[in-house]
């Protein structure tokens, strides 16, 4: 017997809500910053065609401010739901994140 169901919306329709009306707004305060982030770094991705690389950090944390304050002022929202932090964790994470990969591989 099923006692309960949960009910979600599809990648596309997540990636489209309308920040502007007042049903998201009452909901923004919940939403982690992940999301926005997400937002920022798949239009990195069609914008530059890769995902930001640790080893050109300087170029793609200025572009990746660049975007950030784009893409959240194109959602009617203000820049501080990421700060500048969010590009040092992202760049950084990543790169240990490889690193620890490929040690795993390795004998």
């Amino acid at each position: 017997m099923v006692k309960k169901t949960a009910s979600f919306c599809n990648l596309k329709e997540a990636l489209e809500v309308d920040w502007t009306s007042e049903k998201a707004k009452a909901n923004l305060k919940r939403t982690p910053v992940d999301y926005f982030l997400l937002h920022v770094l798949l239009k990195f991705r069609t914008d530059k065609g890769h995902d930001p690389d640790p080893k050109s950090c300087a170029d793609d944390s200025q572009l990746l401010k660049q975007i950030r304050d784009d893409v959240l002022e194109a959602m009617g929202l203000s820049g501080d739901l990421l700060n500048d932090d969010f590009i040092r964790l992202h760049l950084c994470r990543k790169s240990s994140l490889q690193r620890c990969s490929v040690s795993e591989l390795q004998p």
